[in-house]
C-alpha cells in the first residue's frame, strides 16, 4: 500500500456517477487514430503498430485545468475511459447515476 493524501474538503471528492438529468458529458483531450493493443482490434484479429503516445506536459496542464474546475464545483462527475473504451466508461456513468445517457 501507499500512502494516500488526506481529503482536506469531503465536497470536493467527484464520483464517476451521473447527478442530474440534463447534464451535459465531456471529453477532455484529444484522440487519433491509435487503436494498436485495443480491445477493439484484438476482436477483429487486427493488427497495428500506432500505440496511443501520451503527453506529459499536455496531460499535466489538463490535469491541472480539470482540478480547479473541481474546486469551483463546475464538475459533478467525471470518469476515466481505459479498458472497454467510451462505450463502457458512459455505460458505467448512466448506471451508476441511474439516469441513462443521451449520446450522439
Amino acid at each position: 500500500l501507499h500512502d494516500a493524501l488526506p481529503i482536506s474538503d469531503i465536497t470536493k471528492v467527484v464520483s464517476l456517477d451521473a447527478k442530474v438529468p440534463g447534464d451535459l458529458v465531456y471529453i477532455l483531450g484529444e484522440t487519433f487514430e491509435e487503436l494498436a493493443g485495443s480491445e477493439y482490434f484484438q476482436m477483429k484479429n487486427a493488427i497495428s503498430n500506432a500505440v496511443p503516445k501520451v503527453d506529459p506536459r499536455k496531460n499535466k496542464l489538463m490535469y491541472d485545468a480539470f482540478y480547479q474546475a473541481v474546486q469551483k464545483n463546475l464538475i459533478a462527475s467525471s470518469i476515466s475511459i481505459g479498458r472497454g473504451g467510451i462505450a463502457t466508461a458512459l455505460a458505467k456513468k448512466a448506471i451508476g447515476g441511474q439516469l441513462g445517457l443521451s449520446v450522439s
